[in-house]
């Protein structure tokens, strides 16, 4: 039997250092058939033009936005122009090993979705780390709703999933700050969530990734230091509770487009809850002992330390909502 045609869907933006080694090591797949579907959202460099170079040869489709749709819609977009059985998501700036999509279609079995590992490199392309799941401490495969939501366990670079997944996952949201991690979450959710342990991409690490990867040494008290050191003590503490707000609608979001089982509505409203009183700096007995049972305990492969401090950030949080609340009163 033939094999099943792989979309790689790749958005693109400003990407023209690294995409051209990207789509080199996607044109060396030892995987056949393949499309490769690049959508640009307003490029300001050169990237249209080295896009447009591949397409009137043939070896890609591509599209350019009329106007900036931001990541996670302009992922929509080329995601709704791929035809593949399987869609692969690609960044603009990694290395793809040339076994990648073979082996993730060989071991996917019947489940929906599939990611593996990845090696990182920094922005001239030598290795930081052989394992971004260890380097990054990273949860795979979540045991919990509440530890799926508390982490993004799949990173979109290195997944393939079946076409049927699409009609849970699309449209994406408005509000949705980030497509990878609801795309994984939907994928647990319907039982359809699997892992490779292999490395199958080199993850690029430089100034201008959308996301990017922690450092793996990790000082409370340099991350403290950092808070305090830039005399905008305000601004980092709304801009903790800003990411906190993102990750309140994406649990609201869930809540409303996918339909939970009583035991997941639950877990799924306990979170919401955990969010709502840091954000409303209301209940520290609450939300700390949340924090206790869920990320303290849950979180095995997570340091000491890095609990600690999202602690401590959740705790600045919750004061600073409290002074806000305060403030509108008087």
């Amino acid at each position: 039997m033939a094999n099943p045609l792989v979309s790689v869907a790749m958005a693109t933006f400003n990407g023209e250092a690294f995409i051209e080694a990207q789509i080199e090591s996607i044109f060396r797949q030892d995987y056949q058939p393949l499309e490769i579907v690049v959508v640009d959202d307003c490029s300001t460099d050169q990237t249209p033009f080295i896009l447009e170079r591949y397409a009137a040869e043939g070896k890609l489709k591509f599209w350019k936005n009329n106007q900036n749709l931001g990541y996670v819609k302009n992922f929509e977009s080329v995601i709704n122009k791929c035809s593949g059985d399987f869609i692969a998501l690609a960044d603009q700036d990694d290395i793809w090993d040339s076994q990648k999509i073979s082996r993730l279609v060989e071991s996917i079995g019947d489940n929906l979705l599939i990611h593996s590992d990845a090696i990182l490199i920094d922005h001239r392309g030598n290795q930081i780390a052989s394992s971004f799941s260890l380097f990054s401490k990273k949860t795979t495969f979540p045991k919990s709703l509440t530890e799926a939501l508390f982490n993004g366990s799949v990173t979109g670079c290195t997944s393939l999933f079946r076409r049927e997944l699409l009609v849970d996952i699309l449209p994406f949201s408005d509000g949705l700050y980030v497509h990878d991690k609801w795309i994984g979450l939907i994928a647990f959710l319907r039982n359809g969530f699997s892992y490779l342990d292999e490395p199958l991409i080199s993850y690029r690490q430089h100034s201008t990734n959308s996301i990017g990867v922690a450092t793996a040494s990790f000082s409370v008290k340099d991350k403290i230091r950092k808070v305090f050191s830039t005399g905008k003590i305000d601004f980092q503490f709304q801009d903790f509770r800003n990411s906190l707000e993102k990750e309140k609608l994406f649990v609201q979001l869930l809540c409303e487009r996918i339909p939970l089982k009583e035991s997941q509505k639950k877990e799924a409203e306990k979170v919401e809850k955990f969010y709502s009183w840091v954000l409303e700096g209301k209940n520290l007995f609450g939300l700390t002992a949340f924090f206790v049972m869920n990320l303290g305990f849950l979180e095995k492969n997570k340091s000491l330390s890095r609990k600690l401090y999202y602690y401590y950030l959740i705790l600045i949080a919750f004061f600073y909502s409290k002074r806000m609340q305060k403030r509108r009163l008087v």
